[in-house]
């Protein structure tokens, strides 16, 4: 990460003072304070200041190294055009360390802890120069020096400074570091296949397990500081420190969990194999570093000393804990569901270990209370069980005598008797919350002079139609809610400990609930294998075993089944959680199995022998999978209309139907969720993998992520194609929509990774329009942790955060609940995504993503022909009926029967339009021929461009305008509600009845200077625009969200657009005149309160259509609640839940009708 030089960052270093230099001829000392936090591994050198590059013009800066040869430290100083100054001094870990560099008359001196202990002559001072300045770390932000570096100060005069006597000189007990690789190395495995490799000691097992862990049998003194430095390959899973380790029941385990938004740190006492948490913190209220790379590891310390237990993570003090159990012991180190390498462990004396916070020594005896969801938030009418608990940690037994529970000042009494030694008694209390006001409560729980509280906090709940707009990944949830987000995704794997997901779910639901956010949770069923599960793994042709489970084991299934029972029996607990995402991807990896009970069953299933399907491996959106295709000697010989009872297009559809056995035990799983929570929506993707409908077995809704390259345009057929599946499933028309941050590796510019950059603003709020404009049933974007200023990409878009979290704000969230109620218009024409073309023609790998038919169905829409998807199972089903036209595009190969519905659908009047040269043209009577040349609608990639083999995006652009225009003589009159003039105008309608919701995106574009103008391979600046809408309406036109209202002039305005701008034209039938609030309700604690709330006409009549509504209730202390809700025909209900405790005074509520502006306010005094 490059660090730029500001107070609050050098903060982050340690409390510190300084004074930058002002001429270079007037310094003449440097001093700092050293506090170091590790050991150092040989063959390193760490920064203590740098100002510029070391290549850089009249740079200079300090740093500190070990030798790999020798092993030897040495301090050192440099100034460009100067002599190095240079002394071979080590810095004791721990303590504090005072160096000075003085200059005076063409001589250096360095001194460390007041101690002179090198000088030189042509050692120049630090020049004056303009880089920052940059502490603890190099000019780039790398080589980041392992604890703090305080107080400096850079002086105009020789400061010789006095002896500095540091605490007593620290003693190693033991060390570990990975470059001395000639020393044996000391641990013992205990679990997992744990090997030594360049710069770490890491456990390589190719299905992680649970806790893996290796040891020292080294017995370490009472006090002493344990620390260790971490490379981190991953974000999930937990790193695990164990000290005063007895055996694998006994000892002390520190659990340092990164996987989640809210990372948390641990510490437990394990006795006889019993877990007891001691102490833990969160994100929540301190900043816990996860990350550690090679030039700057994760460096954890824990310090024990007078049965105190501290932890730091960097330089940071974290947490503590007292206990007295155990008092010496070994040390071990691990991971659970975690790639990391162990750089470096040491074991040191006390000495020096500065802490700030004291933790006390347990009490004999204790009362505690808590929730045994571990939650704190709650909503009002839900059951709020609180667990209360005596414990007698003495050697006698103990009676606590009456234990008294209060809440809003109502006692409940518990007698719990005599307890035992070392035992403890419990009891649950259930407080009801409904008829309270929303805010934080104590609950206490006393006995004579023992006491303990717990705070919790009780919220109405949320309306039902909340929007969502969500993050598809972990993150920082008040980053999410700061940027208009309202929801993440996070990763439970079926082979994740229970009481560790509570700990971190728990504090993912209260942030949610408090700030109305919603959680989703993705469950990858078959990737991760349970220990000792080898068996239960897809074998390959040649017997060997690929790691992934196979889903059509007995065993598999019966594991899965009973894990997804635990983890849901945990997860029904928490109502933020509203979706859970089956085996995202798995596609990827999933290959047919051949064991002999495996094929044994596919002989069973099919009725034949199983035709050998060719499997290879491939890397594909940065993961390494399998791809399963029919070989081309089979592809080559078959006709373009074959038999269905074909039996390779039998063998593939079962392959993906059944074979494979994903879709089976997703159905199995599905079933199982619903028991315990019939609310959770659950889906599985990306769909564009394999677009089968009958891949969704036991599926709410498919979701699918597509790439926005080299425009917006796929968002058509990620839109349509899971619409599709729907219908053709008997679903409801829902769907995910997820258009994918990512600026992929050599798509639109020479991007190392895929996380080098994002995609440009102006194509990216076009696609987060236009799949508005379908009323997905979410928008998830993978993923908002690529905007935030702490990401550090190749190539940064400076405008794409703001504006993605603008749209969120003025345009998804007030539109949300108003397009609930809404209708897709209907399309008229249809293009066939055929499975027999997918599995004859082409691979099969990566669905139809930047393919020839993505790009044709993009022309269509971009000359406004609404244009649907469907599937063979959906003209099966007799869906083809519904449209006047198909497009046979790229379609290479039909069954019998689809052709027969389609033969039949022209006999009855239907249109078929195709290239000249396909099949069809001759096969089917009527059919009409319109080439489209896809070569450069296709061959857009940078990577492309750079071997001549592609076009350049001025080209691309040309050629879809060319053919959007020529298509237009396909559209007949009044095909649509609305029309343009213009091709580079997206129009997509929402309708109920005479109301209409049109959506107009500005597409026009040109070079920018993100990408465009340097790379040629993307027109990544929007232009305005100006076009003529036609609109078939006698009603009212609002323009949103301007609050503008227009005029026709026969049919017809004329719009001008920003770069990029997405307007929405509004259509009701007649225009809105007022809105109206009836009576104020009576307050009544736990009744809910209704406003009743009319939109009218100029006659007073209650206006037809789907209205969207803004509520603003302000109570007498100025507090705001914000509510989007919508008016279906002209009437609407605002719900407010009272409590007991609401506010005498002034109230008021603004209502506003959100097209036209309209607004009434209404006050009154209770």
């Amino acid at each position: 990460m490059k660090v730029k030089i500001k107070l609050a960052l050098l903060a982050l270093l340690g409390f510190f003072s300084f004074v930058l230099p002002a001429q270079e001829s007037n310094i003449k000392t440097i001093q700092m304070d050293v506090f170091p936090m590790s050991e150092f591994a040989s063959g390193f050198g760490y920064r203590l200041l740098a100002k510029g590059y070391d290549s850089a013009k009249k740079s200079w800066g300090m740093g500190y190294s070990r030798s790999s040869l020798n092993g030897k430290s040495s301090i050192y100083y440099r100034s460009q055009g100067g002599k190095f100054l240079s002394a071979t001094k080590e810095l004791v870990p721990f303590q504090t360390n005072k160096i000075t560099v003085t200059f005076d008359n063409g001589k250096a001196v360095m001194y460390l802890n007041g101690e002179k202990v090198a000088e030189g002559s042509g050692v120049l001072p630090p020049h004056e120069n303009s880089y920052k300045l940059v502490v603890g770390a190099y000019a780039s932000g790398a080589f980041k020096f392992p604890g703090k570096v305080t107080n400096v100060k850079f002086l105009n005069k020789v400061v010789v400074p006095e002896k500095f006597n540091p605490q007593e000189k620290s003693t190693k007990h033991f060390s570990f570091v990975s470059t001395e690789t000639r020393k044996p190395l000391p641990f013992k495995v205990v679990r997992g296949n744990w090997k030594r490799m360049l710069w770490g000691y890491a456990e390589l097992s190719d299905n992680i397990e649970t806790n893996a862990l290796a040891v020292l049998n080294q017995v370490m003194p009472e006090s002493f500081v344990y620390t260790a430095r971490i490379t981190t390959f991953d974000n999930v899973g937990n790193i695990i420190l164990e000290f005063c380790r007895q055996d694998d029941k006994n000892g002390y385990r520190v659990v340092h969990q990164g996987a989640s938004a809210v990372k948390t740190i641990f510490i437990y006492k394990v006795e006889n194999g019993v877990e007891t948490l001691l102490n833990k913190v969160t994100s929540d209220t301190i900043k816990i570093p996860t990350a550690g790379t090679r030039l700057a590891p994760l460096t954890i310390s824990i310090g024990r000393h007078e049965n105190m237990i501290h932890v730091r993570v960097n330089d940071t003090e974290m947490v503590s804990a007292y206990d007295e159990t155990f008092k010496k012991g070994t040390i071990g180190f691990g991971v659970h569901e975690r790639k990391a390498k162990f750089r470096q462990l040491t074991v040191t004396s006390y000495s020096a270990y500065t802490v700030n916070s004291k933790p006390k020594p347990l009490a004999k005896q204790e009362l505690i209370l808590n929730t045994p969801t571990q939650r704190t938030v709650f909503y009002r009418d839900e059951k709020i069980v609180l667990n209360a608990e005596f414990i007698n940690r003495s050697g006698t037994p103990a009676d606590p005598g009456k234990v008294q529970f209060i809440f809003n000042k109502k006692a409940q009494s518990w007698t719990p008797g005599k307890v035992a030694a070392s035992s403890s008694a419990n009891r649950q209390f259930v407080i009801d919350g409904s008829k309270l006001s929303d805010g934080d409560y104590t609950v206490t729980l006393s006995s004579g002079k023992m006491n303990a509280s717990f705070k919790i906090t009780l919220l109405s709940r949320p309306q039902k139609d909340l929007y969502t707009f969500y993050s598809w990944a972990n993150g920082d949830l008040a980053a999410m809610n700061q940027n208009h987000f309202n929801g993440v995704t996070f990763v439970v794997f079926l082979t994740d400990e229970i009481k560790y997901l509570r700990q971190t779910i728990a504090a993912k639901n209260d942030y949610a609930m408090k700030h109305n956010m919603k959680l989703g949770v993705h469950i990858p069923m078959l990737s991760r294998t349970p220990v000792g599960g080898k068996a239960m793994t897809i074998i390959r042709k040649d017997g060997k075993y690929s790691g992934k489970l196979n889903a059509r084991n007995e065993a598999t299934q019966k594991f899965i089944k009973e894990r997804i029972a635990k983890v849901m029996e945990m997860l029904k607990d928490y109502p933020a959680i509203n979706r859970i995402l089956l085996d995202s991807e798995i596609e990827n990896f999933l290959e047919l199995s051949y064991g002999k009970k495996d094929i044994d069953l596919a002989r069973k299933e099919l009725g034949f022998e199983p035709p050998m399907s060719e499997t290879a491996d491939m890397e594909l959106d940065g993961t390494r999978g399998r791809v399963v295709s029919l070989p081309k000697s089979v592809k080559a010989k078959t006709p373009a209309v074959f038999p269905l009872s074909d039996k390779n297009y039998r063998f593939m559809l079962w392959y993906w139907e059944r074979g494979t056995g994903d879709n089976l035990i997703r159905a199995e799983a599905a079933k199982i969720i619903k028991k315990y929570r019939p609310d959770i929506l659950i889906h599985h993707d990306p769909y564009r993998d394999v677009p089968l409908s009958s891949r969704m077995l036991g599926m709410d809704c498919p979701g699918t992520w597509f790439y926005c390259h080299p425009d917006a345009g796929e968002t058509f057929m990620a839109v349509e194609s899971q619409l599709s599946s729907c219908r053709a499933g008997g679903r409801p028309e829902k769907f995910i929509l997820d258009p994918s941050l990512w600026l992929y590796s050599m798509r639109i510019g020479p991007a190392r990774n895929l996380w080098a950059g994002v995609q440009p603003a102006n194509i990216y709020l076009t696609a987060l329009h236009l799949g508005f404009a379908a009323k997905p049933e979410a928008i998830e974007i993978y993923d908002l942790n690529f905007l935030l200023p702490t990401s550090t990409p190749q190539f940064r878009e400076k405008h794409i955060r703001a504006e993605v979290s603008n749209f969120a704000k003025n345009i998804v969230k007030p539109l949300w609940s108003a397009t609930r109620h809404l209708d897709r218009e209907q399309p008229k024409t249809v293009l066939m995504l055929s499975f027999s073309t997918q599995i004859f023609n082409r691979s099969y790998w990566g669905g139809y993503g930047n393919s020839q038919a993505n790009a044709i169905l993009n022309l269509f829409w971009k000359a406004n022909i609404p244009t649907a998807i469907i599937t063979e199972e959906a003209i099966r089903n007799g869906e083809l009926a519904k449209y006047d036209r198909i497009l046979l595009y790229r379609t290479s190969h039909l069954p019998q029967d689809v052709f027969d519905a389609i033969k039949k659908f022209t006999a009855k009047g239907g249109k078929v339009l195709t290239e000249p040269d396909s099949p069809w043209a001759k096969l089917i009577p009527g059919a009409v021929t319109y080439p489209i040349e896809t070569e450069k609608l296709t061959k857009t990639t940078y990577y492309q461009i750079m071997r001549k083999d592609g076009f350049t995006a001025d080209v691309v652009y040309a050629e879809q305008q060319k053919y959007a225009k020529e298509l237009r003589k396909f559209r007949p009159d009044g095909l649509t509600f609305a029309d343009s003039n213009s091709t580079e105008l997206y129009i997509r309608t929402l309708q109920s009845g005479d109301c209409k919701y049109v959506f107009l995106m500005n597409d026009k574009r040109t070079f920018g200077d993100y990408f465009g103008k340097k790379y040629k391979a993307v027109f990544d600046a929007g232009l305005p625009l100006t076009a003529e809408v036609s609109l078939k309406t006698n009603g009212a036109v609002y323009e949103f969200p301007a609050q503008k209202k227009h005029m026709l002039k026969n049919g017809k305005l004329t719009l001008n657009f920003k770069p990029t701008e997405g307007k929405i034209l509004m259509i009701y039938p007649e225009a809105v005149a007022a809105v109206k609030v009836e009576n104020i309700p009576a307050f009544t604690a736990g009744k809910p309160a209704e406003f009743k709330i009319s939109v009218l006409t100029a006659k007073q009549d209650e206006l037809k259509g789907i209205q969207p509504i803004r509520i603003v209730l302000t109570k007498p202390n100025g507090k705001k609640i914000e509510q989007f809700i919508s008016a279906v025909n002209g009437t609407a209900e605002y719900t407010y839940l009272p409590g007991d405790k609401e506010l005498k005074g002034k109230w008021k509520l603004e209502v506003t009708e959100m097209a036209s502006g309209t607004k009434i306010s209404k006050e009154w005094v209770r």
